[in-house]
């Protein structure tokens, strides 16, 4: 039976991680895709040098743990990082996905998309509008999902 990407990422959201960046990366995803239920997730420290990825239950009470400041954005990653990830023997359902799509391409099309600098971004804003919804996943059509990821 094949696990969808939706059961491996709850699956591994309540393991502890002893790994900090990788707790990070996973309350990142799942406030990610939270956004539509008004989720939200924060990593807490633990005891023992682990570290949860905790929901936030009542956002607007004070949270008796600590919990550790999330990042904005990824555009900082560096070489090492990624190859770090790549390396990893449990890997988060997300990354795996997202460097799986690059592992599999073939590598003249991976060289021929640096020499001319195709703009991944707007390749993926095109696919995301032939899909009809916007980024929260509300169906707009066709037209107005162009409109909306052409726009941005």
């Amino acid at each position: 039976m094949k696990t969808t990407l939706k059961n491996r990422i709850e699956n591994q959201r309540f393991k502890n991680h002893n790994d900090l960046q990788k707790a990070i990366d996973l309350a990142l995803w799942l406030n990610f895709i939270g956004q539509r239920e008004n989720r939200s997730f924060k990593v807490v420290q633990l005891p023992n040098n682990q570290y949860s990825v905790e929901q936030i239950l009542e956002p607007t009470k004070v949270n008796n743990s600590p919990s550790i400041p999330l990042i904005d954005s990824y555009q900082s990653i560096s070489y090492s990082q990624i190859l770090d990830l790549k390396k990893q023997e449990d890997p988060l359902a997300h990354w795996e996905e997202i460097i799986g799509l690059f592992s599999s391409a073939n590598g003249s099309l991976l060289r021929f998309i640096l020499h001319y600098k195709i703009p991944l971004e707007r390749l993926i804003r095109v696919e995301l509008a032939s899909r009809g919804y916007d980024a929260n996943y509300n169906w707009l059509g066709f037209e107005k999902a162009k409109q909306h990821w052409f726009e941005q």
